[in-house]
């Protein structure tokens, strides 16, 4: 069994999915110190993606991160904005990125985006990422068309990265999207294992490797209730959204199918000589636990730790182990 070269965690420091607010409502930059001594010291990462829409954050959750030895995977995601806007915003990621890579040598990777065809307008139809994702489904059979316009932008992002920023790139592409793989210095993907794709996961993990570069899972994970393992990188759609949002019925916490998955999976990796792995996430704030099942929005969380006390402005955010914690902890001491 090969050893991964990085063995990583996605560190969320907020994103824009609704207007004028970040899934991270709070930012207390003690909080993300002890998170990020935690992801390095307890869990024996040594690397993290830094993901988010505010620069400050990502670029102070990065200055923690570095401080604590690991490297650091800069990702800048703005979505629902127009293609311009976000590669002005992956403009400025990029700049920031070149800084810290100055101060930090051989340490900093660029991630010039995260699934776009859902994230980004113009090359899905759909306003909303929502409407894109409902898309997807039923116009699936003209991804090449929809191919062709994503790597068109991702030809434009690597020119606008590449000219900021002096060290490797890569993109974190979803298992649909048909990616120039060419113009990347590592081949990316967000890799969820579900029922739809068992059977053929090992299959199509190899057809990565034929491009040639270091192949990274940038994203797997699955959420904490009974079936999240089939349902992978759709177990967030167990939230029925409402004031106050409550979990469908029917489903039940279960922490122990989370650190099977996780375990599983990086077998996988392992076996099949990929370079870097990082589960998603180590926390998702906006899903807080909660005893009443109805509402524990934990068990649509793909954190490995679970929030108990959301942050205010005011308090700290406070957060417990869940089983994956202790299971990776494992996988990275071994």
């Amino acid at each position: 069994m090969n050893a991964l070269s990085h063995r990583g965690i996605n560190y969320d420091t907020g994103i824009n999915f609704v207007p004028g607010s970040l899934s991270r409502e709070f930012w207390h930059s003690s909080d993300v110190e002890r998170d990020m001594r935690a992801i390095a010291g307890d869990l024996g990462c040594d690397a993290v993606t830094v993901l988010g829409t505010d620069l400050d954050r990502l670029r102070e959750a990065a200055e923690f991160a570095l401080a604590q030895g690991m490297d650091v995977w800069l990702q800048p995601r703005l979505v629902d904005a127009k293609p311009a806007a976000v590669l002005e915003h992956l403009a400025q990621a990029a700049e920031l990125a070149e800084r810290l890579r100055v101060a930090h040598p051989g340490r900093i990777v660029l991630n010039v985006g995260c699934e776009l065809s859902l994230f980004m307008r113009g090359i899905l139809p759909g306003r909303s990422f929502m409407t894109r994702i409902r898309g997807l489904m039923v116009t699936y059979f003209l991804m090449p068309v929809f191919n062709v316009r994503l790597n068109a932008h991702l030809r434009k992002a690597c020119a606008v990265a590449r000219e900021r920023f002096h060290g490797p790139i890569t993109y974190s592409s979803g298992e649909w999207e048909g990616v120039d793989w060419q113009l990347f210095d590592y081949v990316g993907v967000d890799y969820y294992r579900q029922a739809s794709n068992a059977s053929t996961y090992v299959e199509k993990l190899q057809r990565y490797r034929r491009h040639g570069k270091p192949v990274v899972i940038t994203e797997f994970g699955c959420c904490t209730f009974t079936g999240a393992d089939q349902k992978g990188g759709g177990g967030f759609l167990i939230v029925k959204w409402g004031d106050p949002p409550t979990i469908k019925p029917g489903y039940r916490r279960d922490e122990q199918v989370q650190a099977d998955y996780i375990g599983e999976l990086r077998g996988i990796y392992a076996r099949e000589g990929v370079d870097a792995a990082f589960v998603f996430a180590f926390s998702e704030p906006s899903n807080p636990y909660r005893e009443d099942p109805t509402y524990d929005l934990d068990m649509a969380s793909y954190g490995i730790v679970k929030v108990v006390r959301p942050a205010t402005a005011d308090d700290a955010e406070v957060w417990e182990p869940k089983a994956a914690f202790e299971r990776l902890r494992e996988l990275n001491s071994g």
